[in-house]
């Protein structure tokens, strides 16, 4: 019995520790043990005269604490169930998983904003046929984090000077090769930065210069035009991303409909358009271009709050929004003669850290190209689309000015997307969980619905009532035409016909007294013999049997009688494992209520095990990581010794 409670107490450990500190203070050094009185046996009395005799402190209920040297010399008492170290709790701080080990990961806080890491676990990374053209300042192409996904594309500026075709080789004002920077610096290289994607090809197209007289950074409408045109046609490209903007208020009607003319061309060719909305907030916010073209996603900037930043343009041109104040990204040579530019992040004149729209754009952009690697077919319309739906809403309800549709979601736009190719209509499902492809399963092959229309409750408990229904339905849903036996099965109920079908066929018994219990919370075991009794008893199949996949539980003297028998069945065919709880140790957890999610896991298994053939299928394992709503004490058994399932 001691041993059976150990896994329980660690399950335990880490709530007792956050709500008494003085254990997870000391519990470092060894000094502080949690011990396991066993109230069952010994009176309240008995209890706290131990307690009081050897200075065990209360915590909870029959749990203790006390130093280590009273805690070891216990452990063989007969009123411990056991003893055990306390271990360590941490404060919830903003040490960010290493997706990559690029050195300043940590410190790039707009990744983790706009979700863009579980993408990368469960989605999509990029890929080297999406293509985006940067058209900006140009790109220090031998920079030391971006040896990867960058190619120098045609330079207009120096072209038009040298009158042939001249490709970039560097930034005359460092903003291209901070924008180019986001979307694909070099990921997993152990230096600097992680580029939003890790495969993708970014095309940088130098149109902007500094003008040293009049002290700007500015570019020719004319070489904007062209190398949105050369975008589509030379490079073809997926996405064009615009870190630029022309005041119309200073700019010919002729250029701002040449530009238009440009970007509806590229639009039509197949390419998703982003640009920066403008840092003109102190100036009213006058629509400026390209980001208000209607076929232009102007992007809006937000601080490390999610506040609207101070500079954003705020107008009908903002379609979403994304990070833009202090956002680190690459540096560059100031020129050719290779003077570094720029303020140093950290002392590295390679890093800088600047803020605009021009810096939000490119985020947008790449999640543009991630959805692009996702499905190639996708088109602009139905990217503008999936971002109205999946942006988180900022500001005022829906859609507003300031921030537009919102924040960008990288993750839920990316699920959207995946729901949508897997058929997955649940919005409380995602990739990557271990029930998910089970869930699909069992819902595709209308054996089990959701809680709602787009919601599946994979942390629902699942009832006695609702289990009997999946069997039903795996069956086909036969016609019933006797009654029930027990008193507790409502006429007309959503499950009569289930539990009817069930009882007749063996594969029920009720609980005693004449009950069924419905609504009563399935138990793993319960859940395991009425599956077992259903390919048994009512199937007629004989399950597989391999020795070599037994598991001795460490808790299998809690396993119920009449349901041991079904428990090592199913273990030996190989339908269920456990749970690992190191080294090799497993338990079973017989009285825990199951989950929709488990039942789903269980019945996606079975359902498609070909049991007649002679090499069958191994369905799925248990999970090994228990569903975080599974109780810490399992449901008392039925009183009733009766009882089968």
């Amino acid at each position: 019995m001691k041993k059976r409670n150990i896994f329980r107490i660690v399950l335990l450990t880490l709530f007792i520790l956050t709500v008494f500190s003085a254990v997870a203070a000391a519990a470092e050094t060894g000094e502080d043990w949690i011990v396991v009185l066993d109230t069952e046996h010994y009176s309240e009395a008995e209890i706290a005269d131990f307690a009081d005799e050897y200075g065990l402190e209360s915590l909870l209920d029959s749990y203790y604490f006390a130093d280590e040297s009273v805690a070891s010399a216990l452990a063989d008492h007969p009123m411990v169930l056991s003893a055990a170290a306390a271990g360590t709790a941490v404060l919830c701080e903003t040490e960010p998983s290493a997706v990559y080990n690029d050195h300043y990961y940590g410190n790039q806080w707009f990744l983790r904003m706009i979700n863009v890491e579980n993408c990368w676990k469960y989605y999509t990374t990029g890929s080297k046929d999406v293509v985006v053209c940067v058209i900006d300042s140009g790109f220090f192409i031998g920079h030391d984090d971006a040896q990867r996904n960058f190619i120098s594309g045609k330079d207009y500026v120096e072209s038009s000077k040298q009158k042939r075709d001249v490709n970039v080789t560097y930034d005359s004002t460092s903003h291209g090769t901070s924008c180019a920077g986001l979307i694909g610096a070099t990921s997993g290289n152990g230096i600097g930065i992680t580029g939003m994607l890790k495969d993708v090809t970014v095309v940088n197209q130098r149109t902007f210069y500094w003008d040293e007289a009049a002290q700007e950074k500015k570019a020719s409408i004319v070489h904007i035009a062209q190398a949105i045109r050369d975008a589509v046609d030379l490079y073809h490209a997926d996405v064009i991303s615009m870190s630029f903007l022309v005041d119309s208020q200073k700019t010919s009607s002729e250029s701002i409909a040449l530009m238009k003319s440009a970007c509806e061309y590229a639009y039509g060719k197949g390419a998703i358009l982003v640009a920066a909305a403008g840092n003109n907030a102190n100036q009213g916010s006058p629509l400026q271009y390209p980001a208000a073209f209607a076929c232009v996603i102007g992007v809006g900037a937000v601080d490390t709050n999610r506040e609207v930043a101070s500079f954003s343009a705020r107008n009908s041109s903002v379609y979403c929004c994304a990070p833009g104040v202090e956002i680190l990204s690459l540096g560059n040579y100031y020129s050719q003669e290779g003077t570094w530019g720029g303020s140093p992040y950290d002392g590295d004149y390679r890093y800088r850290v600047t803020s605009g729209t021009s810096l939000a754009t490119p985020f947008v952009a790449s999640l543009a190209a991630l959805a692009r690697s996702f499905d190639e077919n996708l088109t602009s319309q139905e990217f503008a689309s999936l971002l109205q739906k999946t942006c988180t809403d900022l500001g005022s309800a829906g859609y507003d000015t300031s921030y537009g549709y919102g924040l960008i979601n990288c993750e839920k736009l990316l699920k959207a997307m995946s729901d949508k190719a897997d058929g997955n209509v649940f919005t409380d499902i995602s990739r990557g969980s271990w029930y998910y492809e089970s869930v699909l399963d069992v819902y595709h092959n209308k054996l089990m619905v959701g809680m709602s229309a787009t919601e599946f409750g994979p942390d629902t408990e699942m009832n006695r009532a609702m289990f009997a229904t999946i069997l039903y339905r795996m069956e086909g849903s036969p016609a019933v035409s006797e009654s029930s036996s027990f008193n507790d099965v409502e006429n007309g109920s959503w499950y009569q016909k289930a539990v009817i079908w069930c009882e007749k066929s063996h594969i029920v018994y009720g609980v005693g007294d004449g009950k069924f219990a419905p609504m009563q919370a399935i138990s793993r075991q319960e859940m395991v013999t009425m599956l077992y009794r259903y390919y048994t008893e009512y199937k007629g199949v004989t399950l597989p049997v391999d020795d070599s996949k037994f598991v001795n539980f460490e808790d299998a003297a809690d396993i119920a009688g009449w349901a041991k028998e079904s428990v090592s069945a199913m273990v030996k065919a190989g339908i269920i494992e456990g749970y690992a709880v190191g080294s090799g140790r497993y338990v079973f957890r017989p009285q825990t209520i199951a989950t929709r999610a488990v039942a789903a896991r269980l019945i996606s298994g079975l359902y498609d095990l070909d049991l007649d053939s002679e090499d069958p299928v191994t369905p799925p394992e248990d999970p090994v990581t228990p569903p975080a709503e599974d109780p810490v004490t399992p449901p008392e058994e039925s009183k009733d010794p009766s009882a089968e399932e």
